[in-house]
């Protein structure tokens, strides 16, 4: 499923970042659209990684399974560091933004884990899978937008937003969490 949502984010994300790029910000006129860099981003984020995961876990599955939980904490702790140091950096447009942009991007979280809730359990998923996609589904919108941002565009205020809704996602995807170990017990 992970695989499958990598593809469809490099293959849509482009089109959708270029056509807002031009469409919505009245600077672009004179740029040229950046659709190139960010599908070029995204394989470096998304595609290289995923496939480099992927390879050691056909190739070495003991040892994908041993580096599993390891690899999930320390990039979490890196997208907080991510996070904490952009808030650090622009802590004024986060308080300029922060009241504008709580509601629509709890909304947008909410959303988006409910969709790869309910999208797991329309292909026939178990509960612990369909969490897990939730979460991930939730996940991946931050920080993929932080990468873009930052990265591609080299606009750390466009962050901001990004940067507001994982914060909302970190609280959110304890909800999640929260059911999938009660449902252990």
């Amino acid at each position: 499923m992970t695989a499958i949502n990598s593809v469809i984010t490099i293959v849509t994300i482009p089109f959708w970042v270029g056509y807002a790029y031009s469409a919505y910000l009245s600077e672009a006129a004179n740029m040229a659209s950046p659709t190139a860099d960010i599908f070029k981003t995204l394989i470096v984020v998304l595609a290289i990684p995923l496939s480099i995961g992927m390879l050691i876990k056909n190739r070495a599955p003991q040892f994908a399974d041993r580096m599993e939980r390891p690899v999930r904490i320390a990039s979490s702790v890196f997208l907080a560091v991510v996070i904490l140091g952009l808030l650090a950096r622009e802590f004024e447009l986060f308080k300029l933004y922060v009241g504008d942009t709580l509601g629509i991007v709890t909304a947008l979280n909410v959303l988006t884990m409910g969709m790869g809730y309910l999208l797991a359990k329309v292909f026939g998923l178990n509960l612990k899978q369909g969490l897990t996609i939730a979460i991930e589904s939730g996940i991946q919108n931050g920080t993929l937008t932080i990468s873009l941002a930052v990265i591609t565009l080299n606009q750390p205020d466009f962050a901001i937003i990004a940067a507001i809704y994982s914060l909302v996602m970190y609280a959110l995807s304890s909800v999640p969490i929260y059911f999938g170990l009660k449902a252990k017990e």
